[in-house]
């Protein structure tokens, strides 16, 4: 008696053409950050970026940034201090 054969599955209609798809994506995408960084806004005379220029040391207000950084110390300071306590509580009891 003959071992019966299997029908074999074929892919599904139209994965070839989507993986062909796909790869023209990348590569199309590869050639699009390429442009993006070819004709960035760089100054013809010496290639520093022209938006640089506007920018002035010491003139934004960072009074918003100084209380985010504030609260991120005094969140971790406190985290600490309370791991710390676990640790004793946890040392002093034998658990």
């Amino acid at each position: 008696m003959a071992a019966r054969e299997w029908p074999r599955r074929s892919e599904p209609a139209g994965t070839r053409a989507l993986l062909k798809d796909s790869a023209t994506l990348r590569r199309r995408n590869r050639l699009t950050r390429a442009e993006d960084r070819d004709n960035t806004m760089l100054d013809a005379e010496d290639g520093r970026d022209a938006m640089a220029d506007e920018y002035k040391h010491g003139e934004m207000d960072i009074t918003e940034n100084e209380k985010t950084f504030q609260g991120f110390i005094k969140f971790f300071v406190w985290l600490f201090g309370i791991s710390i306590g676990i640790l004793i509580f946890l040392a002093l009891f034998n658990s």
